[in-house]
């Protein structure tokens, strides 16, 4: 089956083919969203994405989203960028100009913050055949890592902070932790492409 990938960001090809059999073939999907991403949390956000291209497109399509929060700040502090992570003081940011403002932050944090991402993923066929996926707080805390202020790796467009965090030391019981969460997104899809799929 192809899919379409909500988004036209060339990194994220890889990471949704990680999560999906090997039989589906994936596509960016070519044309902007256009539509605001109002969700409560990065799974909602994830589904109004998908929804909106595969209403566009007429194709299936998985979409995903992710809010990014400082651990050791309280969760309505002004600084927490939340799901609003590219969209700073009212406008997208470039890869160099979201480095810049987040080694800032950490900075202002002491030189390190304790960070996780918490991902949300989304499937829609269409038509109200839309179904999503939050990460589970645990498996999200598994994935913790520390933004810094300086660069440490260098820059993957459409991944630009990568290149300013360092991961925590790995554990078998956070791999596993962690690959549990994985799992439970891969299961995810495949039980809503075998629900709607066949429909098709």
């Amino acid at each position: 089956m192809e899919l379409i990938i909500g988004t036209n960001n060339p990194a994220k090809l890889r990471s949704f083919g990680s999560l999906l059999d090997e039989e589906h073939t994936l596509k960016l999907a070519g044309i902007p969203c256009e539509v605001e991403e109002s969700g409560a949390d990065p799974a909602e956000n994830a589904a109004i994405k998908a929804e909106y291209y595969a209403e566009k497109l007429g194709k299936p399509v998985i979409s995903g989203d992710a809010g990014l929060y400082f651990l050791d700040l309280p969760m309505d502090d002004p600084r927490q960028p939340g799901l609003y992570v590219r969209r700073v003081g009212g406008r997208e940011l470039t890869d160099e100009e979201m480095i810049t403002h987040y080694r800032a932050l950490a900075r202002e944090l002491g030189g390190k913050a304790l960070a996780a991402w918490y991902d949300g993923y989304a499937i829609s066929f269409g038509k109200g055949k839309t179904e999503k996926i939050l990460l589970s707080r645990e498996a999200t805390l598994a994935w913790a890592f520390y933004l810094v202020d300086e660069q440490v790796a260098p820059v993957h467009p459409g991944f630009p902070m990568d290149s300013i965090s360092v991961t925590l030391p790995r554990t078998p019981e956070k791999e596993a932790i962690r690959m549990k969460g994985v799992e439970e997104v891969k299961q995810f899809l495949r039980d809503m492409i075998k629900k709607y799929g066949a429909a098709l």
